[in-house]
This record gives C-alpha cells, sequence and structure tokens, in this order.
C-alpha cells in the first residue's frame, strides 16, 4: 500500500488546525454572551400618526388632552434586563436616574406601561418634576424581565426618542435593533445590492478550489486508491468548516442582528 506523502499530512494538519482555532473562536463568542452580568437593553419601534397635518387646511388645529400639537406619534420601547445578574432598585439609584427621554424639541404627551414580565417587579414610569423626563423605577428585575412602555409623543421618528441615565455596574444601556441592519454605509448599497449572496459566492468558490486542490494533491500521491478518496474525504471537512466560520463572521461584521425579545413582552402589532 502507498505511503502517504507529507505535504498531504501538512494539509490535514494545517486544516486540523484551522479547525480548532475556529472552534476557539466560536466557544469564546459564546462564553461572552453567557457571561454573568447586569445587561439592562431597550428596543423601540415608532408609528407616526399625524405630522403636520394643520399645515394643509386652513383653521385645523391639533391637541392632545388641550395641548396643541403639530406632530404626533406613539413610540413602543420594550426594556428589559438580557442579563444573568439582577439588577436591583439600588442599582438605579444614582444622581443620573434610569429615564426616558425627548430629544431635541420634541414633546412627551402621555407614557404609559402597556405590559410588564412580573408583576412583582413593580414596574413604574412617572414624569419627573420641573423636566420632559420620565423615570422609569422598579424592585428588581432578573433575565428577561422588563416592560413594554407606551410613549406619545410630537416626533417624527424613534430617534426623538431615548432611554438613558446611569445604573451600577452596568458600563451603558444597550440599544437593540428590531430588525437586521447593515453596518456598513448605505452608499455601499449601490455596490453590493445583496452582499450577503456575493459573500456566499465567494465562499462557495473558496470551498470548491480547496477541495478539487487537495484532492488532485492526495491522488497524485496515492494514485488514485480508496485510500487516497478517504484522505480527501478528511481533508475537506476543516475546508467546509473554515468556510462556513468565515462566512458567519462575515455576516456578523456586515449586519447588527435582530433583537431577540423575551416571550412575554412582545410589541403591539
Amino acid at each position: 500500500m502507498p505511503m502517504i506523502s507529507g505535504e498531504t499530512i501538512i494539509s490535514i494538519i494545517i486544516g486540523a488546525i484551522i479547525g480548532i482555532v475556529g472552534s476557539i473562536i466560536v466557544g469564546y463568542i459564546f462564553y461572552q454572551k453567557g457571561k454573568e452580568e447586569k445587561r439592562p437593553c431597550f428596543a423601540m419601534k415608532t408609528n407616526n400618526l399625524i405630522e403636520n397635518r394643520h399645515a394643509q387646511f386652513d383653521g385645523l388645529e391639533i391637541t392632545y388632552r388641550g395641548r396643541k400639537t403639530q406632530n404626533v406619534s406613539v413610540s413602543h420601547i420594550v426594556f428589559w434586563n438580557d442579563g444573568q445578574v439582577t439588577i436591583s432598585s439600588d442599582d438605579i439609584n444614582t444622581i443620573d436616574p434610569l429615564r426616558i427621554t425627548a430629544n431635541n424639541q420634541t414633546e412627551i404627551l402621555d407614557v404609559e406601561i402597556l405590559k410588564a414580565s412580573n408583576v412583582a417587579n413593580q414596574i413604574s414610569c412617572d414624569q419627573r418634576p420641573d423636566t420632559k423626563d420620565h423615570r422609569i423605577e422598579f424592585d428588581y428585575l432578573d433575565k428577561e424581565h422588563g416592560a413594554v412602555i407606551q410613549v406619545i409623543h410630537t416626533g417624527i421618528t424613534s430617534q426623538d426618542i431615548d432611554v438613558i441615565g446611569q445604573i451600577k455596574g452596568v458600563r451603558s444601556i444597550e440599544k437593540r435593533d428590531l430588525y437586521t441592519k447593515p453596518r456598513y454605509p448605505e452608499s455601499l448599497e449601490k455596490i453590493l445590492i445583496q452582499p450577503e449572496q456575493v459573500i456566499s459566492m465567494v465562499t462557495m468558490l473558496v470551498l470548491i478550489t480547496v477541495f478539487v486542490s487537495t484532492t488532485r494533491m492526495i491522488e497524485t500521491a496515492l494514485g488514485g486508491e480508496t485510500i487516497a478518496d478517504i484522505a480527501a474525504g478528511i481533508a475537506l471537512i476543516p475546508a467546509i468548516i473554515t468556510g462556513l466560520l468565515a462566512f458567519w463572521l462575515v455576516r456578523l461584521l456586515l449586519y447588527k442582528p435582530a433583537a431577540s425579545l423575551p416571550k412575554d413582552l412582545d410589541l403591539p402589532s
């Protein structure tokens, strides 16, 4: 039986090393995701109901509970703890309290908590005296505990409303996107209409090239016998794993994944 050449052995070892390194990277990513920490998050969806309608008709006046306004929008905010560590009321007792605020010239007309994942959390949202902010308070938030908060305001988009404040032991409050969004500039969409399709094609071409090259090298060394086919299959496995990891990592870099909301805190349709 012919011997396997040194080049074939080296290619198999290199493939195995790549597979191991890829596994370590994936393991580290999942470790970071599951690390024990407080992780306050929020996601928001805004529907504009009225936008400058009074300007189209003479004598038309729009009011909300007696307050004149040009625009009326409804934002639904999901606020929850996505971490493994409980956030307590003491954690939000700071000089920079957790609150919903309006940006620019936007005014908040009304705030209401539509649902909470756990009544024992005692979540409330009341306006702070002499400010346009509404403070979010609660007793505690375990993992995936939170609330859906409805905010009626005079803004147009979700950029006009924000959740800010300092929480002890937390670097920042994380804003999650409800939809998958590209990380690259919008101008690139004119060049890469479907980036994921381009990546898929390049990845498949690389895999095919690696497989064909490896197979030919092994067949040359072993004369095309059965053991050559087995060795070629073994060499192909790490190549496929590497290609899939490359595709996954590149897509992770190109796109921000959509938020995964707690099952009890779905947004109104």
